[in-house]
């Protein structure tokens, strides 16, 4: 029976890539494989941590390696695979690692993306693995996401796309603080009311056929942080693809504690970066629209190096 695989980018938080892998093992009914990729964690003993669990989780069936491994002559993966990454290279080139070992699986025919801090309360992944064979233009599949404790669902479950005239926007008001480090235009998630077409999907947690995610190319490896939802769309839509939520089954998420904190500014530099590369790449704006976002740029770059000199 063909597996899923389960891919978590950890960046500290042993605990809780510990806490998601149980969640998940506890209501699944689904073959899967996890692949855990340490994206050079702050904590230098997250990884071994790792190591251990998972050689305790899976005695007889675990691989610990670095980024340089490949999969050759129809070998498979183990039930679970620690990669350790010696730097930090963001989410996307980060997820890309494990998703480059899941390509080259021939036992793997799909991939569940999934933030450590995600809990696992139903079973989820035949549901929706189901849901990607029978809607005929499924891209990315997720399911609806909440809080603890909280019974509406949460809004990072899914967004609409920000175009150049918001980008531009945001870059302008950045003497004034921003509340988060992009725009997020999220939508109002109705509960078991089927599949729900939705152009962006949580990057936290989602299911996708492996040949689909081929056509897709993964992530951008262009990206180092935030954005990466936004390009996804931009290809799944140019395949004429649809991303779907499934709102009849659900998970639980944590979100980090950095999400409610004042960006630092190297993550807001990233983010910045990685919206140059969704503008440069994807939107190829006429002129004198590349000219004012240009000049939206330059002035959050302006004000961002004044508030962090104001700091210090």
């Amino acid at each position: 029976m063909p597996y899923t695989a389960v891919i978590i980018l950890q960046y500290g938080g042993a605990d809780l890539t510990r806490q998601c892998i149980d969640s998940l093992l506890e209501v699944n009914s689904a073959p899967v494989k996890f692949i855990v990729v340490d994206n050079a964690s702050p904590e230098t003993d997250a990884p071994d941590k790792i190591h251990d669990y998972i050689r305790e989780r899976f005695p007889h069936s675990y691989l610990d390696t670095d980024t340089s491994f490949r999969l050759t002559n129809d070998v498979t993966l183990p039930a679970a695979t620690l990669v350790r990454s010696g730097t930090n290279r963001g989410y996307a080139r980060g997820n890309n690692i494990g998703i480059r070992l899941a390509f080259d699986d021939p036992e793997i025919d799909s991939i569940l993306i999934s933030n450590p801090d995600i809990i696992y309360t139903r079973n989820i992944i035949p549901k929706l693995k189901v849901d990607a064979f029978l809607q005929h233009d499924s891209a990315l599949v997720g399911p609806v996401l909440y809080r603890p404790g909280e019974t509406a669902p949460h809004p990072s479950t899914g967004r609409h796309p920000v175009n150049l005239a918001d980008l531009t926007r945001i870059n302008f008001r950045l003497l004034r603080p921003p509340r988060d480090v992009i725009e997020r235009t999220y939508i109002d998630i109705p509960v078991n009311a089927g599949m729900l077409p939705i152009e962006l999907i949580s990057g936290g947690c989602f299911f996708v056929l492996k040949e689909v995610f081929q056509k897709i190319g993964g992530f951008d490896p262009g990206t180092w942080l935030y954005y990466e939802e936004n390009i996804l769309w931009e290809r799944i839509s140019q395949l004429g693809l649809r991303n779907y939520i499934d709102t009849s089954t659900s998970a639980i998420h944590l979100i980090g504690e950095t999400i409610n904190r004042r960006p630092r500014f190297p993550i807001v530099k990233a983010g910045l970066e990685s919206q140059r590369h969704l503008v440069k790449t994807y939107f190829r704006p006429r002129f004198f629209r590349r000219l004012l976002y240009d000049l939206s740029v330059s002035w959050s770059y302006s004000i961002l190096y004044l508030r962090n000199l104001l700091r210090k």
